[in-house]
């Protein structure tokens, strides 16, 4: 099977069972979900955003690379303190 074909039909698994392991394992709220959405918009339209402005593909690699990383890491900075003590 390819890389693309595996990535592309097991992603949209990711938002069936994303709410249910976040309401599992952490305490979550309007203004976290609305955060982790907004997270989720700024780490995926870069390479698309960056490949129509004309940046090279390298480029466009690096930044939506390192933007993912950021994004990553504030997510997991902002569910650290919604964890359930019983998860």
């Amino acid at each position: 099977a390819s890389m693309g074909r595996l990535i592309a039909y097991g992603w949209p698994m990711a938002w069936i069972a994303a709410p249910i392991l976040l309401a599992r394992y952490f305490n979550v709220n309007d203004q976290l979900i609305q955060r982790l959405s907004v997270l989720l918009a700024v780490a995926c339209w870069p390479p698309l955003l960056l490949r129509e402005a004309g940046v090279p593909h390298i480029a466009t690699d690096a930044i939506s690379i390192a933007v993912a990383i950021a994004c990553y890491a504030i997510a997991i900075k902002s569910l650290k303190p919604n964890r359930l003590a019983a998860a």
